[in-house]
């Protein structure tokens, strides 16, 4: 079976990541058969100054952006072209834009204890945030995003109260910017990079190409 290394830098807050992951989960799904995945989730953080109780989202987004309906019509293009991928965007049940480094330490986690859960993982945080409007900058509400996966409540509380993860994360960012990544998301297949949502097709054109690489250079060997 060819193995395919699939990295994925990206931030929760960034609802192009989210379109971005459920493509990727959906090819994996389909291909998963006849390829092996290895899934790499590396941190990104758009606002790493963010307070930590994160910032009303419509004063976060009007700054940004210019005005309220700027960000407006934004959300409705990112919902118009993302109609096929099971994202359900439901913005106007988001009311804070939190700091998302508890989130980035959580799959920092994840990777420790149960590698393969990593695609779940974001799943459940992009969905907490995008489709339930969720503060995924507080403990308690990303425990409860991530015990259903089957880890212990208590003991994601714990781990998000402590400073583990911290120095970890904040390398792994420090690594992304010395790479030249500059935006998100940015996904990596097997070493060949694209920045931004591809369609589906051009994800799974790109993991079938380099499977089948994987296979010739094992064949040469």
């Amino acid at each position: 079976m060819s193995q395919v290394t699939i990295q994925i830098t990206s931030d929760f807050i960034c609802p192009w990541c989210f379109v971005a992951e459920r493509r990727l989960s959906h090819i994996i799904k389909k291909l998963t058969k006849t390829i092996s995945f290895e899934i790499i989730a590396q941190p990104y953080e758009l606002n790493p100054t963010l307070s930590t109780k994160g910032l009303n989202r419509k004063i976060y987004r009007s700054q940004k952006f210019g005005s309220w309906e700027n960000s407006i019509l934004l959300d409705k293009k990112v919902i118009l072209a993302s109609t096929e991928d099971d994202t359900n965007f439901n913005f106007e049940k988001i009311t804070v834009t939190p700091n998302t480094n508890k989130a980035h330490r959580l799959i920092w986690y994840i990777q420790q204890e149960r590698k393969a859960e990593q695609l779940k993982a974001l799943g459940a945080i992009f969905s907490g945030y995008f489709t339930d409007g969720r503060d995924i900058g507080q403990t308690e509400v990303l425990a409860d995003i991530i015990s259903p996966l089957g880890f212990k409540k208590d003991k994601l509380i714990n781990f998000l109260n402590s400073n583990e993860g911290k120095e970890e994360v904040a390398a792994q960012e420090k690594k992304a910017n010395s790479l030249g990544i500059k935006g998100v998301p940015h996904i990596e297949i097997n070493g060949q990079s694209t920045y931004g949502a591809q369609p589906q097709r051009i994800y799974e054109q790109l993991i079938t190409k380099t499977a089948k690489n994987s296979e010739t250079n094992k064949l040469v060997r």
